[in-house]
């Protein structure tokens, strides 16, 4: 990706154009302290900040030439909750703070200046899918409950994401990852069906502690599984 630097700083404020050209360090005491800035820019406690779409394409790009498990893993975990963020004034359009003008159009048209970043940031994480599924195969296990996490967000691609995901699980041999996988099944199981098989096996699984330890959560969102018609 060909960048501007100087233009991306004039556009995205200083702190973030550096943010995001120190991402691209050789140095891996570079790249993590920088991921932590980069963030802190776009997410603040569940509220995501406009220039959040514009960090997310450096994010995903960076995912694949990155080579430090931690980073990866950093990296996925940060587009799982930019993913799934959303805007300081939904968050608290009931709020006593808003009353006087809840309904006036200055809010009105705020709250929906803020939604459009929020739509766009969306769209932005949805365009790393490939990647996101390619990690899922990575030799770093790390890398790969990131994955999972960041999968999870993506719910318009859910059909596609859970087939792989459901793959994933009946080969994979680390215990943290297999389970992680069915909790972010569960949440896109509200987007696409899933065989009720599939859950069964979850839950009649002895061999991970894990699992075992998860399931009464499992329990629930299995039941709700084999309910549905």
């Amino acid at each position: 990706m060909t960048v501007d630097w100087e233009q991306l700083e004039t556009e995205l404020g200083a702190d973030m154009g550096s943010a995001i050209r120190h991402l691209s360090s050789d140095e891996k005491d570079v790249r993590s302290p920088v991921l932590n800035d980069l963030f802190d820019l776009s997410w603040h406690p569940g509220s995501l900040l406009w220039r959040a779409a514009f960090a997310v394409p450096f994010l995903i790009e960076h995912l694949q030439r990155e080579s430090e498990e931690d980073c990866l893993y950093n990296i996925l975990i940060d587009l799982a909750h930019i993913g799934t963020g959303t805007s300081f004034c939904d968050l608290r359009k009931d709020s006593s703070i808003y009353a006087y003008r809840r309904n006036t159009p200055e809010l009105q048209e705020q709250m929906e200046e803020k939604l459009y970043w929020v739509e766009k940031t969306y769209e932005a994480v949805y365009k790393g899918v490939d990647v996101y599924l390619n990690l899922l195969d990575r030799d770093a296990p790390k890398a790969r409950i990131g994955a999972a996490y960041t999968l999870s967000c993506c719910k318009a691609d859910a059909a596609r994401i859970c087939n792989k995901m459901r793959d994933r699980f009946h080969k994979e041999s680390e215990e943290m990852v297999k389970a992680t996988i069915p909790l972010c099944l569960a949440i896109l199981s509200n987007n696409t069906p899933l065989e009720t098989a599939f859950f069964e096996e979850v839950l009649e699984s002895n061999e991970n502690f894990l699992l075992r330890s998860l399931s009464p959560s499992l329990v629930r969102i299995c039941r709700k599984m084999l309910c549905q018609p």
